[in-house]
């Protein structure tokens, strides 16, 4: 049985969970510290546990998370929820935090002291949670509360060549630091009237939170909080410059009226303390874009959505003087329901503004350069409409090809930012006139480029029919108008139209679709009175009643009726044995 050292007490009953499984399990050899802070200079560390074993020391997170957990470094992308930043990442930060207050401990092994290995692990007690490591990297080092974590804390195949495989002369020195430099991990955070119920993720910037209200009968509001430390003991204007950076996210935010396109920031705040600034982000289910394209989980019809969807949200921000200055495929989260929002305002920037940070966020951006603008390269403040366009016209690219347009920011400026392959030939159901859209959305000169998200979501509307498909013959399981999935066509083609046997997603329920093939756009108007002279024929049951009419966003005329199973009379007469049959 391993040795037990409580600091602080567990968070919650997953982690007393893990601690028991591992003290029952390991051998006398290992000792766990739990819940502890351990500081170094100015950085304050929180750690779920420290773990020694013979061969090296484990600075380990315990997660109870669910799901499927895609990783593509440096994100990790879980089942219906925005991305967050590896935690494993943090975590070698706190190990080499902790390498160095060992070494500190006695400096006259110094030299040996280094040589023992601190390694980050995440340990996750949900064993049906589901990691897919895109990234090579994090995967080796998650293991699960059973017998692989077991198998995990007692490998010494992790240990690099040049540290020692054996630390058992050193524990003593690694105890003595942890227990001179550590203290308990304060309680669950608590800020304002928000409860921290699981950290997600933390970098140099932020720690992110998930977090429920504490209000009475509101504990199943849920939240997102990034909590930005701020130094208290700063002068005034360097605070203020802290504030203006972390601040510009929920200013430019708040500033916009309500959109269903836009991610909502609920609530921007400073701690009691007035040692961070919190800010409260709405808490949707859902995936980023990145997730969709990886897994090509959208049809058609859903990434036309997401197009008008993205757009729209774009041309409000755009109207009310706010530049996104970022969009990528993390920064478009696609909900449950389908809808497209933007998110991720951190480095906007705010038209009508007294000051700016775009000296502050030029490494920031650096890492999303192969989707920035010719112009915003190593120069946030040139950041404007069209730019913001220019970024989405790459998106979209990525979203219709699978690929990206570009490798890099300096193939965008080798090439003068003309696509080196054309969306056509990635996708041959794409027209050239998609090709050329695009291309607008991302042309290298600003003046070249659509004005305004609007003008680009116009010519939008003619392009976004089913691509190269025959419409007198959709396979099923084609989705038209958002709403109309093909079951089978009804019968041949007309010389007019075309009837298909459809499920309507929005009413749960089978119709008949009947779509016009012939002089489509100008036999609109004829169709349009079809269908006002049969709203005016009385309900009877031998005459099918008709449901809706209008047009799809390429101008094709429909007429929906009600749907009833049966044979028609072509069918009967060539299977004359059943026609004598019902006549008899």
């Amino acid at each position: 049985m391993a040795e037990l050292c409580h600091f602080g007490e567990p968070e919650n009953e997953s982690e007393r969970k893990a601690f028991e499984y591992l003290r029952d399990n390991l051998p006398d050899s290992y000792k766990l510290f739990t819940n502890l802070e351990i500081k170094q200079c100015v950085e304050i560390c929180e750690v779920d546990l420290i773990l020694i074993a013979p061969h090296c020391v484990y600075v380990v997170d315990i997660k109870n998370w669910h799901g499927n957990i895609e990783i593509y470094d440096p994100n990790w992308y879980p089942d219906n929820y925005q991305p967050f930043l590896s935690p494993l990442k943090k975590l070698r930060k706190h190990a080499k935090v902790l390498s160095t207050m060992i070494c500190d401990a006695n400096r006259v092994k110094d030299s040996e002291l280094r040589k023992v290995h601190i390694q980050a692990a995440v340990l996750m007690t949900n064993i049906d949670v589901k990691i897919i490591d895109r990234g090579d990297k994090d995967g080796e080092h998650i293991t699960y509360l059973d017998e692989r974590c077991l198998k995990y804390f007692k490998n010494k195949a992790y240990i690099p060549d040049y540290r020692y495989q054996d630390i058992k002369h050193y524990i003593t020195t690694v105890e003595r630091a942890i227990q001179g430099k550590s203290r308990p991990k304060t309680a669950p955070q608590r800020y304002r009237d928000w409860q921290v119920e699981d950290k997600l993720s933390s970098n140099e910037r932020y720690t992110e939170y998930r977090a429920k209200h504490l209000m009475m009968g509101m504990s199943s509001w849920t939240a997102r909080l990034r909590v930005y430390q701020v130094d208290p003991l700063l002068e005034t204007s360097k605070r203020q410059e802290q504030y203006k950076l972390i601040g510009t996210a929920f200013r430019a935010v708040r500033q916009l009226p309500s959109h269903p396109n836009i991610l909502s920031v609920q609530d921007f705040f400073e701690s009691r303390e007035h040692d961070c600034l919190v800010m409260v982000n709405e808490d949707v289910p859902g995936q980023v874009l990145h997730q969709h394209i990886k897994k090509q989980s959208l049809n058609w019809e859903q990434k036309l959505a997401v197009m008008r969807d993205v757009l729209s949200g774009l041309e409000h921000a755009h109207k009310h003087g706010v530049i996104h200055r970022n969009i990528t495929p993390d920064s478009i989260l696609i909900t449950t329901i389908g809808q497209a929002r933007l998110v991720n305002f951190d480095y906007a920037r705010i038209c009508d503004r007294t000051s700016t940070i775009a000296d502050d966020i030029i490494d920031d951006l650096e890492k999303y350069a192969a989707y920035q603008a010719i112009e915003c390269q190593n120069d946030p403040s040139q950041a404007s409409v069209v730019s913001d366009l220019f970024s989405v016209g790459l998106v979209f690219y990525e979203l219709l090809t699978g690929v990206p347009a570009f490798a890099d920011a300096n193939q965008i400026s080798e090439c003068n930012a003309t696509f080196p392959i054309q969306p056509s030939e990635h996708n041959p159901e794409l027209s050239s006139d998609w090709d050329k859209w695009l291309q607008k959305l991302s042309a290298f000169a600003p003046k070249d480029r659509y004005p305004h998200a609007d003008a680009a979501l116009q010519d939008l509307i003619p392009l976004a029919t089913l691509p190269n498909l025959d419409i007198t013959n959709l396979p099923a399981d084609t989705i038209v108008d958002e709403q109309y999935r093909i079951i089978q066509r009804l019968g041949r083609p007309g010389s007019f139209a075309v009837a298909y046997h459809v499920f309507d997603i929005l009413r749960k329920t089978d119709l008949v679709l009947k779509l016009v093939t012939r002089d489509r756009r100008s036999v609109y108007e004829r169709l349009q009175q079809e269908y006002t002279a049969l709203l005016k024929v009385p309900k009877h049951p031998h005459i099918v009643e008709v449901i809706f009419a209008s047009r799809l966003k390429d101008d094709t005329p429909f007429i929906v009726f009600e749907y009833i199973a049966g044979q028609d009379i072509e069918s009967l007469i060539a299977n004359q044995t059943s026609l004598s049959r019902k006549s008899s």
